[in-house]
């Protein structure tokens, strides 16, 4: 009887400390020792019942360590999580009550803290404090690392008196700070209303993506001796069913920041694919038709793979798919994306580099890279009429791009005299609403099928309606 008394104690008293480590492990964060999201909201609760008596202010700010991830590469992820526990150490010091901080997850800390002053008048000071804590840096590895955050505030009872909106709402503006660039940011209702209409238009976006609303549109590649088409460049639109079509403006920014542009340019690689195929068996003239692909999408290690499966086995000099860039993609230590570049060179796809004139690429470095084509950026095309400035920055690039052995395209070309001057200063191509709009993919069939080999007059697309619509119901 004493024996099995003696166990089952035993056995209750491991339950009990198994019990109470696990609540321990579901408030606090072991690695920093400070309060989880969920305990540091029901402190929160409390601070904001005993402040609602006495007419007291909180601030909440949640601030996040920038870079963490290359400190992470470039020291190991043990510095990275030592670099936590001494800023978690820092904030100990300077905040003596641990019961006004937490550690979220990550890089991501949490801070409440009394103020005595409106929002606009403690915003100043608060930031000052967080600068304060940081400005000495670390010591990692043998090296004095410097760390930057960015931080996002809200104030009670401005913003809000429950815990969770608090916390939310301090995490919103701490999103809005990194999305623009800024260091700070202070919850405010307008970019709350911003923030909640880019969760839903990226909600519509994975839904569209589903349910196949979006489509391809091509604008014709004009050579500006023969007029003759050359290729085209697939212009992704968004059919909303409530809406009609959607400016390209207004959904890309949002298809990048979220991700989706991985699988909408998967998507885009594959369409295009399939209509350029498509023309191709019908006999249409050959032209290569070019895909825009983003920043993303060339880091993805599998990128060349995914491209090559849509094109490898019907492909040719004169008919296939080719790429388009921006100067950002390969700027910097791109050694990754480049080599991405020279494999898909070497087997016949031909890189283009868009809106060029706009960032920042210097001659050594174009010199290095897998580059066919330039394309001038609209905005010094549509300069070439008013100021001799842009004539002369066009007739620059079209030197450089002849120094390299590049094709030049021109593009947003609208009139005549925009399309002679580039004549005479021996541009290669021209591509803009002179020749042609955007058309769906029956409707640029037409088009290459009445002016593939005779050439594309100035407007010819919009004074063909009549074979065009034949050619859309014959689809």
């Amino acid at each position: 009887m004493l024996r099995e008394v003696a166990a089952n104690l035993s056995f209750a008293l491991q339950y009990l400390q198994q019990d109470s480590r696990v609540r321990l492990l579901s408030y606090f964060d072991v690695l920093t020792g400070l309060a989880k999201r969920p305990l540091f909201c029901q402190r929160l609760k409390r601070a904001l019942r005993d402040a609602g008596s006495m007419r007291a202010r909180y601030a909440v700010a949640v601030f996040d360590v920038q870079n963490l991830s290359a400190i992470n590469d470039a020291f190991g992820r043990h510095c990275g999580d030592l670099l936590l526990q001494l800023i978690a150490e820092r904030l100990k010091r300077r905040f003596p009550d641990t019961e006004m901080l937490a550690h979220f997850s990550g890089g991501t800390f949490a801070l409440l803290t009394p103020v005595s002053q409106s929002t606009a008048s403690c915003m100043p000071s608060l930031n000052q404090e967080l600068d304060r804590l940081l400005e000495e840096p670390f010591l990692l590895a043998g090296s004095d690392v410097p760390v930057a955050v960015r931080s996002g505030v809200a104030m009670s009872p401005d913003d809000g008196d429950d815990p969770d909106v608090l916390v939310q709402r301090a995490e919103a503006s701490l999103h809005n700070a990194k999305v623009s660039g800024q260091r700070r940011g202070h919850y405010s209702p307008t970019q709350h209303s911003e923030a909640l209409a880019r969760v839903a238009l990226e909600r519509r976006l994975r839904q569209a993506l589903e349910r196949r609303e979006f489509e391809l549109h091509y604008q014709p590649k004009v050579d500006v001796k023969t007029r003759h088409i050359e290729g085209a460049e697939a212009l992704i639109r968004w059919r909303d069913p409530e809406r009609g079509l959607v400016s390209p403006a207004e959904f890309l920014p949002v298809l990048e920041e979220s991700g989706l542009i991985v699988e909408v340019g998967e998507w885009v690689i594959e369409r295009a694919a399939l209509e350029c195929r498509h023309w191709q068996s019908q006999g249409l003239r050959a032209i290569r038709v070019a895909v825009n692909i983003s920043p993303i999408q060339l880091c993805d290690a599998d990128f060349v793979e995914r491209f090559l499966k849509h094109t490898r086995t019907w492909s040719t000099n004169e008919c296939g798919l080719d790429v388009e860039i921006t100067e950002g993609v390969v700027s910097g230590d791109a050694s990754g994306q480049i080599g991405k570049l020279k494999a898909l060179r070497a087997v016949g796809v031909k890189i283009a580099i868009d809106d060029f004139g706009t960032g920042y690429s210097s001659l050594s470095r174009l010199a290095q890279l897998p580059i066919d084509t330039l394309k001038i950026d609209r905005s010094f095309i549509a300069d070439m009429s008013t100021g001799a400035r842009a004539r002369r920055l066009v007739s620059t690039i079209i030197a450089i791009a002849r120094t390299f052995n590049m094709v030049v395209v021109a593009e947003g070309v609208e009139d005549q005299e925009q399309l002679d001057a580039l004549w005479h200063l021996g541009c290669d191509q021209s591509q803009g609403y002179l020749h042609s709009k955007p058309l769906g993919a029956e409707q640029f069939a037409a088009l290459l099928e009445v002016c593939g080999e005779r050439g594309l007059t100035p407007n010819a697309a919009a004074e063909m309606p009549a074979a065009i619509k034949s050619r859309s119901r014959a689809g």
